[in-house]
């Protein structure tokens, strides 16, 4: 009967390590796989513009989740190697127990051997002394004495070892339960860090998606601006070609009044000296106006050459004004190209090259206005 409970509470004992070796497994696995999925999921919300910090982040929770595999499955197998030894331990103390039932067996069915035989030697010994049939009856008794007591030190080694298991069986659910715990904790962190991995990537997104907005507009504005400058550039330049033609126009009309006044003073002056030679006699008043009129010829070539002087520096003047448009051409070109890298810059270079233009139309307006002046003042 001993024997019997003995064996099944070993059997339960082998069905619960059974079990929490295959539940090692699967968890592992369900683990795993979790992990894979969060990993997975992450990485599909993954932004180019930062993978640096997300590839740094990442590596780390490798690094971190591959350490804990390895404890995890350090710690399978020691446990699987300890089921092992238990497994055979109970083994062992099965086959004891099996001996054990079958030396009871037969002790139990020498007792009845010998119950059997006391029973015919006191039918047998009914008739002989009473000294004989105690001699015989304190040798069986002996006997029996014997072999309870052999029987008894063996029942106490085996609830000795059965303390043993029981002690080494409640150690070792006491270290699963720590791990389970462990694992629990574990478990725990690992979703903390994914939770707090995925919101600091979907912060990083929205980040981008609106600088990226905010960019886009900028882009937008700056190439209207642009667009508006060019055609502002392009007005300014027809203007400037019809000031120039009417401009060269002008100069060539105004060259060929000079020359022609200059051929008509010289003549002038020629026959007044011709007038002066031929009459030298005459009164004192054709001396002094002559003399006035010669000096008058005299201030008009003067005059004459200063407007040839302030024609020519017109002319340096609109050279001068085609190479700053020339410049201003390249530079409005420049501007715009680097506007596409860098908006703040474009902002300065486009007030810079207004101004130089304003000063170009300026100067040439201050020159235009001079000489006209000049034209005007002289009859």
């Amino acid at each position: 009967m001993l024997s019997a409970k003995i064996e099944e509470k070993y059997c339960r004992q082998i069905h619960f390590l059974d079990a929490i070796s295959m539940t090692l497994v699967p968890s592992q696995i369900e683990n795993e796989s979790l992990q894979s999925d969060s990993m997975d999921e992450a990485t599909s919300n993954n932004i180019p513009g930062s993978e640096g910090l997300l590839e740094k982040s990442y590596k780390q929770m490798d690094n971190f989740l591959d350490l804990q595999h390895n404890n995890i499955q350090r710690q399978l197998i020691d446990a699987r190697s300890l089921i092992e030894t238990m497994k055979l331990e109970q083994f062992h103390l099965i086959e004891e127990i099996e001996f054990l039932h079958a030396d009871n067996h037969r002790l139990m069915e020498m007792l009845y051997n010998k119950e059997m035989a006391e029973q015919e030697c006191e039918d047998h010994n009914k008739k002989s002394n009473g000294t004989e049939f105690q001699e015989s009856t304190q040798v069986m008794k002996n006997n029996e004495d014997t072999n309870t007591m052999d029987l008894q030190a063996k029942l106490e080694k085996l609830s000795q070892d059965l303390k043993e298991t029981k002690l080494l069986n409640s150690q070792y659910l006491e270290d699963n339960a720590s791990r389970f715990s462990q694992d629990d904790q574990i478990d725990i962190i690992r979703s903390e860090v994914e939770m707090e991995t995925t919101k600091t990537i979907i912060h990083l997104q929205e980040e981008i998606d609106r600088l990226q907005s905010e960019l886009h507009v900028r882009i937008c504005s700056i190439d209207e601006e642009n667009l508006s400058l060019r055609n502002s550039l392009a007005a300014k330049e027809d203007e400037i070609r019809a000031f120039c033609a009417e401009w060269e126009s002008a100069t060539l009309e105004l060259t060929t009044f000079l020359i022609d006044g200059s051929k008509s003073l010289g003549d002038a002056s020629r026959q007044i000296k011709n007038i002066s030679c031929s009459f030298p006699h005459v009164n004192l008043w054709i001396g002094e106006h002559v003399e006035r009129a010669a000096n008058i010829c005299v201030e008009k070539e003067e005059t004459i050459l200063l407007l040839q002087k302030s024609l020519e520096d017109a002319q340096k003047t609109v050279m001068q004004m085609e190479q700053q448009l020339n410049s201003l051409k390249g530079a409005t070109i420049a501007l715009t190209e680097f506007q596409q890298l860098d908006n703040n810059s474009s902002s300065k270079e486009d007030i810079h090259l207004t101004t130089l233009l304003n000063d170009s139309f300026d100067k040439k307006k201050f020159s235009g206005d001079k000489l006209t002046s000049k034209e005007d003042h002289d009859p």
